[in-house]
């Protein structure tokens, strides 16, 4: 019931990488050395606001986040263990802000992998 409830009225849109060229040199810049994850905007800190200063990678994502409109989304990224959720960040860049539930759920995982 519950999965013909998901296959029926899900509309999956994948991106399979926003920086190919990095993917493929195995780096977080793109070919012209920009790290596109720190291209996008946020909410504290200003560095980035000026739209024309954008790579077309981030544009094109940005373009297309607007124009679909999702409702939830997931994200594959290598490197460390990362959880992202919406307004994540802080003004005080040596204070983490991180929600007390994926806070344990971190404690339990490391703690598996030390046991294991």
């Amino acid at each position: 019931m519950q999965t013909t409830l998901i296959v029926d009225n899900v509309h999956p849109h994948i991106l399979p990488s926003m920086n190919p060229n990095g993917f493929s040199l195995r780096r977080c810049g793109n070919a012209n050395k920009v790290d596109l994850n720190r291209d996008f905007s946020d909410r504290f800190f200003q560095m980035n606001d000026d739209l024309t200063e954008r790579r077309p990678e981030t544009k094109a994502t940005m373009n297309w986040i607007k124009k679909i409109r999702f409702t939830a989304s997931a994200s594959l990224h290598g490197g460390a263990l990362v959880a992202n959720y919406p307004w994540d960040g802080t003004q005080d860049k040596r204070v983490a802000f991180l929600p007390n539930k994926i806070l344990r759920a971190y404690h339990v995982y490391r703690l598996s992998k030390s046991v294991g």
